[in-house]
């Protein structure tokens, strides 16, 4: 993997997200485009007793041409992914 190809180094702000028609929890930390689906992954943290316990978990959804449209003119319709902030 390249250091351009690191999600981490790529950012996208979470209102460009919403502004999209995505009602994004807390938990959404990052996304991926798959075809013409977007992958967001979403960080749950749970408490277990006097530990906590941390997992990924992913929900795919199909993206409208006008989604695709506005993700490809800001430049984020990559397949590497993107940090949401």
């Amino acid at each position: 993997m390249s250091e351009s190809d690191n999600m981490y180094d790529n950012t996208v702000p979470r209102a460009f997200m919403e502004s999209l028609g995505f009602e994004l929890p807390e938990e959404a930390f990052s996304f991926q485009i798959d075809g013409s689906d977007i992958v967001f992954t979403l960080q749950i943290v749970e408490e277990v007793g006097c530990d906590f316990r941390i997992f990924e978990k992913q929900e795919k959804f199909p993206l409208s041409d006008e989604q695709v449209a506005k993700l490809k003119e800001a430049g984020y319709y990559r397949p590497e992914g993107f940090m949401i902030l």
